[in-house]
This record gives C-alpha cells, structure tokens and sequence, in this order.
C-alpha cells in the first residue's frame, strides 16, 4: 500500500499535463492544465474553465448546465462524483 502517490502525464501533444495526488489510496486532487482549458477536484468537488473559442457544449448553449462567464473565460462547477 503505496501512503502518498503523485503522478504527471503529459496530454494533447505535450501542450498540456495531468496530474494526480493520492493519500492512503484516497484521491485528493486531480487536474488537467491545458492553455485554452483545465479543470481540477479537490475531494471530489472542482472547476472546469475554458476559452470562449473552443465554444459552448450543447447543455450550456440551451441551459442545461449554468456556467460564469468573466471576460473571455467561461467557469463551471463540478459536483461531487
């Protein structure tokens, strides 16, 4: 039984990285880092953000899904998994 384990992979061609923290088998924190979007969860609960040219996802465009939009960036909450 591994106590701490931290691991990064490279994704999208080296433009962007993922990573992971675990504590006693318990996923703590995971986040994938890109320069047009990222998201991370911190025990479950998180943040997804992107670029508003990457466009808007079909439950954004017709309301199904609330997101923030500040300035070019759009925010959204990511419930408890």
């Amino acid at each position: 039984m591994k106590v701490i384990y931290y691991r990064k992979y490279k994704v999208d061609n080296e433009k962007g990285a993922q990573y992971i923290f675990r504590l006693f088998e318990f996923t703590c924190w995971v986040s994938t880092c890109h320069l047009e979007y990222g998201w991370f969860r911190i025990f479950g609960i998180g943040l997804h953000w992107k670029h508003k040219k990457r466009g808007l996802l079909f439950s954004e465009r017709y309301g199904y899904s609330r997101y923030l939009q500040i300035g070019k960036w759009i925010i959204r909450y990511l419930p408890h998994r």
